[in-house]
């Protein structure tokens, strides 16, 4: 029999029970299928037996984006009212049901209709369609949808369940619009078994149904402007089981939203989510048994209807009381930052969930209970692990986990292949030509004249001299690969020096980019260092230095587009743009642990975000230097941006030297806003709307901290002023001038706890903004937040935890009292390096050497160091009795010698009387102490700038 040259004219030959074998290739047309006839894709055109075929090495791609007389057809796929029809191993695309009447606006890329249990869809990928309900699939009917990739479909989400119970199993849903599953109302009993569903922009599952169960999933990385970012539970009870709900965002319930009767929730890790773990509309009792939270930005559980934040883990103990029923702990993932959401056999998650209800095996199909002796709890041996992963240790159950790596060094000899150090090849478009999904790409120090255009699922790393085995023997402080734009188009800057445009799943991890000057178009004006257009939220820079770009429009250094993209520990310097010298970002992007310094834009020297709704992150960070017309440090316009634990300091502009706030909300929390200058707000500018500061200090020398127009109502709680300007905060249409923080607490309606005062930095012209002991800073936070999506972070600049109670130093309420700004002081902190605790040095400075107590670690300045002169004991710590311990006294034994001059004698300078003792010479040994101390305070001094400067 003579091949049919295209899918739809074997389908009208077919007879009932023929099955259709269609070879790779790409067929343009939509299909229309019948009943009693199974479809398979993935042959190479020469089989004899079905289970030949390999359908990954043979993809056999339906392309419906011109199907209809050279226009896209409504859908690629459609099965309306048939039995015993199997769709196995196509690839579906290019379907667009966006017109017609409503039943042609259902279902780009799968429209089923009327189907039943004997309708399979199995081994295939829905991608790139569009439909207004159901961009991937619509369903209505009880059909099965098994093992399918859903991913990139533009509109409608990926799956849409109008009615029926379907089953849908061991799918992944990814990187869609509109959500990942939609399940309507009316429905009752849908399952969704051992799925990954992430990166959707739109609730991963919205979920109007009853009964639903939800089991051996992991839910990451969704992202919604209202609630519900992971699930969005809106019908009638359900069942969530060792699910994996982690890294999702919402404006409230970032991992589970209740708009319905509240489901049973057991053996599931809340992890990482914005928005908090769980909102409840209307005062559901959520049940909750075995689960694990760790890490969810906005506490444990939101109850919407009694205004309740739940964010300590002792006050969620009581209001959900129960045997073993939450426990707050690092899941320990093997790797979140590739999404791999498997546990490490010490995780606290291991044999700690119930066997009650639990599912016979997990997401990978694996059984459960499997009880590894020595592993987890070693009880009764019939526990299971909570979450989608059962633990397994045996070499057999992992992949092997090493990339295949290619080698790029700028010095190596033409025509390697890049398959080792000594072939490597010489640029890295070289390496990305060859790259494949999970490659990674080592970089050997040197220039590279080029422009690298980033491909999906291959990560860059930079840092090499040229000799590694492995990737943590990298130095790319030492080793610098430089991505140099500066001649890389034809002699000319590039636009773009780096281009993430339509990847997902992509690094660029320790190099430099530099030299790229966007000064095109509307496209080409913008991100001159780095642009990007991602997919979903799994993209990465982390490590990276740019620096030396400039854009005409937008992001000079990073242009991060409207789509979620993490920057991570880079430092951006000297850029220059319009708006977003350093960054410019108009989506939920996450920036965390960066410098910013030194950057120039119109709006925004350091940062600008500039999009309706979202709500960009920024953590840890340092923004100094920078400068602009308005915003100096940041720009926000029409955003809701969340600040936490950063340093905003020495930053100029007309308007808001510090942070510009046009019609944005978002929240400033436990920041240090410090030094910055403008005519208009030293701090803030603000036009209309309310931003949150709370736990954050403002420090102003010439003009108004903060500065508002057009009603700009700031909410302000437990806040810090230093004013030597002309006050606290003034708003331009009211006249309302609050001139110290006892009036803004009286006169500005959402204004309580805030205090006037010295901050008392231990070093502020070195950018070492932290507390000192005496500081009214210390106790004076506050660890609730009046804010929709956030609390107070849980760790400071530093990653010290919050809160942190020192004895004896600052408030000594409830010992739940955080400090106020980006640094928590803490017992164990130790600057100088001396063994004993700041807390305890104080800040005197006896030898009035400039240097406090708790950053000399020669105090009083007599040659012998701190260590040295404290023994642990009292009457040792002052032999002389003088109420001056030894390491605050020069002439500790008061005999009228110094100690230091005792030393170089050779005579005890503890003993007034010198008894004889085992000869010791002091000298040296004080000598190489004092040159020590000044050697390790001058590189704790050099640490902390380069962190934070």
């Amino acid at each position: 029999m003579q091949a049919k040259k295209s899918i739809s004219e074997a389908i009208v030959s077919a007879q009932p029970g023929d099955e259709v074998w269609v070879a790779e290739g790409t067929y343009s047309e939509n299909l229309s299928l019948k009943s009693d006839l199974a479809i398979y894709g993935g042959f190479s055109g020469t089989e004899v037996l079905r289970g030949e075929r390999d359908i990954i090495a043979h993809r056999t791609v339906v392309d419906a984006s011109t199907a209809k007389g050279g226009l896209p057809a409504n859908h690629v796929v459609e099965m309306q009212n048939v039995v015993n029809v199997r769709l196995e191993g196509l690839v579906l695309t290019g379907g667009s049901a966006t017109n017609g009447g409503t039943e042609e606006q259902r279902g780009g890329g799968i429209k089923c209709k009327g189907v039943d249990p004997t309708c399979v869809v199995t081994n295939c990928t829905l991608e790139k369609n569009a439909g207004f309900d159901g961009g991937g699939i619509w369903v209505a009917g009880n059909m099965v949808l098994e093992d399918c990739l859903i991913r990139d479909n533009s509109r409608g989400g990926g799956i849409h369940v109008f009615s029926g119970t379907p089953s849908i199993r061991r799918c992944t849903v990814e990187g869609n619009r509109g959500g990942g599953i939609y399940l309507n109302l009316g429905i009752d009993y849908p399952v969704i078994q051992e799925c990954v569903i992430r990166t959707n922009s739109g609730s991963g599952i919205y979920a109007r149904s009853n009964y639903t169960r939800i089991e051996n999933c992991v839910i990451a990385n969704n992202e919604v402007n209202y609630g519900g970012g992971g699930i969005s539970i809106n019908g009638y009870t359900g069942k969530i089981i060792n699910c994996t709900i982690v890294g999702n965002k919402a404006r409230e319930g970032g991992g589970l939203e209740i708009a319905g009767q509240a489901p049973i929730v057991s053996n599931t890790i809340f992890a990482e989510n914005t928005g908090g773990a769980i909102t409840t509309t209307n005062s559901q009792a959520v049940s909750l048994t075995r689960c694990v939270f760790y890490g969810n930005l906005g506490g444990y559980l939101y109850d919407q209807a009694s205004s309740i934040r739940y964010v300590d883990i002792s006050q969620f103990d009581l209001a959900y009381p129960g045997v073993n029923t939450i426990q707050e702990a690092d899941p320990l993932f093997r790797d979140s930052s590739i999404e791999d959401y498997r546990l490490l056999p010490n995780s606290p998650c291991v044999d700690a969930g119930s066997p009650i209800a639990a599912p016979a095996v997990d997401i990978d199909s694996d059984s459960r209970p499997n009880d590894i002796p020595g592993v987890g709890r070693d009880s009764t041996g019939d526990e299971i692990d909570i979450g989608a992963h059962e633990v397994y240790i045996q070499e057999s159950d992992f992949p092997d986990p090493s990339p295949e790596v290619l080698y790029v060094n700028a010095a190596a000899s033409q025509g390697g292949d890049g398959s080792t150090w000594a072939m490597a090849y010489r640029s890295i478009s070289e390496a990305l030509e060859d790259a494949e999904y999970g490659n990674e790409i080592w970089v050997a120090s040197g220039a590279y004249s080029e422009i690298v255009r980033m491909k999906s699922g291959v990560s860059i790393y930079g840092g090499f001299a040229g000799s590694e085995v492995q990737r943590s023997q990298r130095n790319s402080t030492l080793n610098e690969s430089i991505i140099d734009g500066s001649t890389a188009s034809g002699g000319s800057n590039a636009l773009h020096v780096v281009e993430m445009y339509g990847v997902y799943d992509a690094v660029l991890d320790g190099v430099t980019v530099t030299g790229g000057y966007a000064r095109g178009g509307t496209v080409d004006s913008r991100g001159a260092g780095i642009d990007c257009n991602v997919i979903g939220n799994t993209c990465r820079i982390s490590n990276c230095v740019i620096r030396g770009n400039r854009a005409w429009g937008e992001g000079g250094g990073i242009n991060a587009g409207s789509t979620p993209i993490h920057i991570l520990n880079c430092l951006l310097r000297g850029n220059e743009a319009f708006r977003g010298g350093g960054i410019c970002m108009s989506g939920h992007t996450w920036v965390e642990n960066c410098r910013v310094e030194d950057n120039l834009g119109d709006q925004g020297g350091g940062l600008a975000c500039t999009d309706f709704g979202k709500t960009p992150v920024v953590r840890g960070c340092v923004i100094s230097g920078n400068s602009a017309e308005s915003g100096g440090g940041a720009h926000f316009d029409l955003t809701a941006p969340i600040l936490q634990n950063s340093l905003i300091v020495n930053n100029t502009a007309l308007d808001g030297g510090g942070l510009e706030f046009l019609l944005s909300s978002g929240a400033v929390i436990n920041c240090t806003v410090a030094d910055n200058t403008a005519d208009l707000g030293d701090s803030v500018y603000g036009q209309r709307d309310a931003t949150v500061f709370v736990n954050t200090i403002f420090t102003c020398d010439q003009n108004f901290s903060i500065y508002g127009t057009d009603g700009y109502s700031p909410i302000v709680k437990n806040c810090l002023f230093e004013i030597d300007g002309e006050g606290v905060f003034s708003e331009s249409q009211t006249g309302a001038v609050y001139s110290d923080a006892t009036s803004l607490n009286a006169g500005l309606p959402q204004a309580s706890g805030n205090v006037s005062g010295d901050p008392r930095f231990v070093n502020a012209a070195n950018m070492d903004f932290s507390p000192l002991i005496n500081s009214p800073a210390i106790d004076a936070g506050t660890p609730s937040v009046p804010f929709r999506v956030d609390v107070v972070p849980r760790n400071d600049i530093d990653d010290e935890l919050r809160p942190f109670d020192v004895p004896g130093v600052g408030a000594n309420g409830t010992g739940t009292e955080i400090d106020i700004g980006a640094y928590e002081l803490t017992a164990t902190d130790d600057r100088d390096h001396d063994g004993i605790p700041d807390y305890i040095e104080g800040s005197g400075d006896p030898d009035r050497d400039g240097l406090i107590n708790m950053v000399d670690p020669d105090s009083d300045g007599d040659g012998i160091g701190d260590a040295e002169e404290t023994f642990g004991n009292a009457s040792l710590d002052d032999v002389d009795g003088d109420g001056i311990l030894n390491r605050l006294d020069p002439d500790s034994d008061d005999d009228g010698v110094g100690d230091g001059v005792e030393v170089s004698m050779g005579r005890n300078p503890y003993d007034a009387l010198d008894t004889p003792v085992v000869p010791v010479n002091w000298a040296p040994i004080a000598c190489v102490l004092f040159v020590t101390g000044l050697l390790v305070i001058r590189r704790f001094e050099r640490r902390r700038v380069l962190i934070r400067s």
